[in-house]
């Protein structure tokens, strides 16, 4: 009961700081993935750009995007009992950002979507590289100051080493949650937009393979 009353006081007063988080319209810069290989069933890739954004995730279910205090549904991922949600049901409409902030001026690329990629093999290797690629046909990685993860192990930081992406630009939120990002780009996600993630992986889009091959398999030796 404790516990419960504290996490309430908490998060009434970051209610106060932060403000209430709602549904309104944001304003994105959207950048079309062209290739006819980037195109998933009915659903087409983009990058989209905003700018002076927040991401909280409390690193488990929900992933969240917020401009102005309005959530982002293009870059807010809500995962409940294992199946994609609807925005409307992002953890953060109820409880707002409770949490200390940071902020982080240059170009971010963010690489988070909540739980998922945090120590799954398969995850990291078909969910969370896969959006280097995307945002790799449309701009150049050296102009990324830095890529927001939501935890990175071992074996993800290797991955990275091999795609060129430098230790000093990662950020981390396995000890913060909440943070503020001048320039923000972001990605549709490569392969999961209903259902559960096992639907999505049965229904594997054939660029991700391609590019996983081509960029590691020359290695394996």
């Amino acid at each position: 009961m404790l516990k419960i009353i504290y996490k309430y006081l908490i998060n009434q007063l970051f209610f106060l700081i932060h403000g209430k988080i709602t549904i309104g319209k944001v304003q994105l810069n959207k950048i079309k993935v062209h290739g006819k290989e980037f195109k998933f069933g009915n659903n087409n890739y983009n990058v989209y750009r905003i700018k002076k954004a927040r991401i909280f995730t409390n690193n488990v279910e929900n992933f969240s995007i917020i401009k102005n205090n309005y959530l982002v549904p293009e870059g807010s991922f809500q995962q409940i009992n294992g199946k994609l949600v609807n925005y409307k049901k992002n953890i953060t409409l109820k409880i707002g950002t409770p949490g200390l902030i940071r902020k982080f001026n240059g170009t971010t690329l963010n690489l988070a979507q909540a739980a998922i990629g945090h120590n799954n093999y398969c995850h990291w290797l078909v969910d969370i590289l896969p959006k280097i690629m995307l945002f790799s046909q449309v701009m150049d990685l050296k102009k990324i100051d830095f890529f927001y993860f939501s935890k990175l192990t071992k074996f993800q930081i290797q991955t990275l080493n091999i795609l060129r992406i430098k230790s000093k630009k990662f950020i981390d939120s396995k000890s913060l949650k909440y943070f503020f990002f001048e320039n923000l780009f972001f990605t549709s996600h490569p392969n999961y937009f209903k259902g559960t993630i096992s639907q999505a992986h049965s229904q594997m889009p054939k660029w991700i393979i391609v590019f996983l091959r081509k960029k590691f398999l020359k290695l394996s030796k």
